[in-house]
């Protein structure tokens, strides 16, 4: 864009993405600390493909769901623990998820001989961020994983920045964006559109969260 373009009268509004995980990691306080690895195999005889399954004991959550991958029926399963700082990177998923998964319930189990954990498993560590209520300042509203109050990993953060542009797109659509009180409502309703809706559901998700990994026995044995 030319320098006469971007003299002042012509800026209406600056959208921010991801700043990226080291600035993530700066910007927001910590609160939730856990490791997952996600993996995917090949479909699996006698597992139905239109069930899906959640579970969880006192330290894990192993889950699974049918998917097709490049026209074929797959499953993909994903297990999620407790991690902390300091705690050791258990780079080989081979020699320790195969024990948590053994005396799960069927169908977890087999799916241990049928993914290949050199190349169809990935390990992250998820880090809650508090929820934040206003995304925007004048004319400067962030978007994606900056304000999220989610890690950002698989697909979650081109998602979330999508969806939010779609929203964003909407709010502005016919707006006269020279107009400094326009652009303000229009992030407005995005507030009570998408953000509030985010925070909600973030927030009442977290809080079986917090009855599975933080309540004393036999609080945390409670199914809600």
């Amino acid at each position: 864009m030319s320098e006469q373009n971007w003299r002042p009268g012509k800026r209406v509004a600056i959208i921010g993405g991801d700043p990226g995980g080291m600035s993530t990691a700066l910007v927001f306080i910590k609160r939730g600390y856990y490791v997952l690895y996600l993996a995917w195999c090949d479909y699996i005889p006698d597992i139905p493909l239109n069930k899906e399954m959640i579970s969880h004991s006192s330290q894990y959550q192993i889950s699974y769901f049918p998917i097709t991958h490049n026209g074929k029926s797959n499953f993909e399963w994903w297990v999620m623990g407790p991690s902390c700082e300091g705690k050791p990177i258990l780079a080989d998923s081979k020699a320790h998820i195969p024990g948590i998964l053994k005396d799960w319930a069927d169908p977890i189990p087999r799916f241990i001989d049928a993914t290949d954990f050199g190349t169809q498993i990935y390990r992250w560590e998820i880090r809650n961020k508090f929820s934040i209520n206003r995304w925007s300042s004048g004319r400067i509203m962030y978007l994606g994983d900056t304000v999220h109050p989610v890690s950002s990993y698989t697909i979650y953060k081109q998602d979330e920045a999508i969806k939010d542009g779609y929203y964003l797109a909407r709010v502005l659509d016919g707006l006269d964006l020279r107009e400094q009180d326009a652009v303000s409502a229009g992030f407005e309703i995005l507030k009570s559109q998408r953000i509030e809706y985010i925070n909600y559901n973030t927030e009442f998700a977290r809080f079986p969260e917090r009855m599975s990994h933080s309540f004393p026995w036999p609080l945390a044995k409670i199914e809600i």
